[in-house]
């Protein structure tokens, strides 16, 4: 589909500009507006950000499940947890083959960039990051999708719930994401089966605090 856009659009600006050279003007101009249209839909995010097109709504599934559910998995992850999507994610975009990245921060309201960056006092402490999301069971309007996962340092240490994203990479598109939500760091523990840790600080509240700042 992706290869099949790109050769139309290629075919679309020779056709216009050959009737340029024709001195069609108008012709020309309409396949220009065609050409510009295609792209901005294709290879932008200004159909995201118009509401031409959403992105997925996910959220936490009550579910607590255990990794050794998923011993037919050829994974060595120590970690799973069930989301659920209101849309598909490989088809929330149809024709395309995105990368589905679970990503999990101490940072709210991060971005792609924020995990990527270099800047040390700017990035996003990374807890999950994985690639290892997979398609469970439609429930109802609702799609269950699991999460193997490592944890990235010691999870002990953080007294904070982590923020997490679902993010859409593909080469020559735009990155997309879902959008954010907190998970308690009891939660992730009790996901990879070790120990509970005390821990005042709810989601909704830290939320609240971050807003206020």
């Amino acid at each position: 589909m992706f290869l099949l856009i790109l050769i139309i659009l290629i075919v679309n600006i020779a056709i216009s500009i050959l009737c340029l050279l024709m001195k069609k003007y108008r012709l020309s101009l309409s396949l220009f507006t065609i050409f510009l249209f295609i792209f901005l839909y294709t290879f932008t995010s200004i159909p995201f950000y118009i509401g031409l097109k959403k992105t997925p709504n996910i959220k936490l599934s009550e579910t607590i499940l255990d990794v050794n559910d998923y011993d037919k998995i050829d994974i060595r992850e120590e970690g799973v947890i069930e989301i659920l999507s209101d849309k598909n994610l490989e088809l929330f975009n149809p024709g395309y083959e995105y990368m589905l990245f679970f990503v999990a921060t101490d940072k709210p309201n991060f971005t792609y960039q924020d995990i990527h960056c270099r800047e040390k006092n700017k990035c996003a402490n990374i807890i999950i990051m994985t690639g290892d999301v997979y398609f469970e069971k439609q429930i109802g309007k609702l799609y269950s999708y699991r999460v193997m996962f490592n944890i990235k340092g010691t999870l002990s240490e953080i007294k904070e719930p982590v923020y997490c994203k679902v993010f859409f990479v593909q080469m020559f598109a735009p990155v997309h994401e879902t959008n954010e939500i907190c998970i308690p760091v009891e939660r992730l523990l009790l996901s990879i089966r070790k120990t509970k840790i005390e821990s005042n600080i709810s989601c909704d509240k830290t939320s609240k605090e971050h807003n206020d700042n």
